[in-house]
């Protein structure tokens, strides 16, 4: 989800626990534009990359 400040906004929930990802980089995310998105979790952190 993009949220209206531009920063994506990511929430996963494995059954047991809700993991959130509250994008707060220097990037913003535009409308019409492709973009390439991981994500990875370790130790209790759930981390997001843009390009």
């Amino acid at each position: 989800m993009i949220k209206s400040n531009g920063k994506l906004a990511l929430y996963v929930y494995d059954g047991v626990t809700q993991y959130n990802y509250d994008g707060n980089g220097a990037n913003t995310l535009t409308t019409n534009t492709w973009y390439y998105l991981t994500f990875v979790y370790g130790n209790s952190v759930l981390q997001g990359y843009v390009n």
